[in-house]
């Protein structure tokens, strides 16, 4: 109970310091979106995810996904989002998606690795703890799930 309480305020830490990062990520080359609506709706989703407004971070992110399909960012906070509301193989999808329009998004392959645990998929959690190493090598935490998958 601790122990998912903790990863529930590190992933919500997590999500909010994406946010910042991807705000500043608008006007670059490989924009994550097209204008700033998209980051705006982004933005709200992610304060409703930091309030546990879950079923309202999934109704924000089909909004901005209507807008702009190719956010992997949006599909990996409403996977979140879903994970949360425990409905896993829809957090699967989402996850999946991400990582399908950026094969690099390793924050994707840890919260789809988490869900796999949760179902009791090891064989499918190692495999993306794996990667994520992959991407990550200096992250010593991924090291340690990656043992106690």
């Amino acid at each position: 109970m601790k122990e998912t309480k903790i990863k529930s305020q590190i992933t919500k830490l997590s999500l909010s310091l994406l946010l910042f990062i991807y705000s500043f990520n608008l006007h670059s080359d490989d924009a994550f979106f097209e204008n700033s609506d998209q980051v705006n709706i982004f933005n709200q989703a992610v304060m409703l995810y930091n309030s546990e407004k879950y079923s309202e971070v999934v109704e924000a992110v089909e909004q901005l996904l209507a807008l702009n399909p190719n956010i992997a960012q949006a599909y990996n906070l409403r996977g979140n989002a879903y994970f949360s509301l425990a409905k896993y193989n829809l957090a699967i999808e989402d996850f999946t998606k991400a990582i399908n329009l950026n094969k690099s998004f390793s924050e994707a392959y840890r919260s789809r690795a988490e869900t796999y645990r949760s179902l009791a998929q090891y064989d499918l959690a190692l495999s993306d703890m794996n990667k994520l190493i992959e991407l990550v090598p200096e992250n010593s935490n991924y090291y340690f799930n990656l043992i106690c998958t």
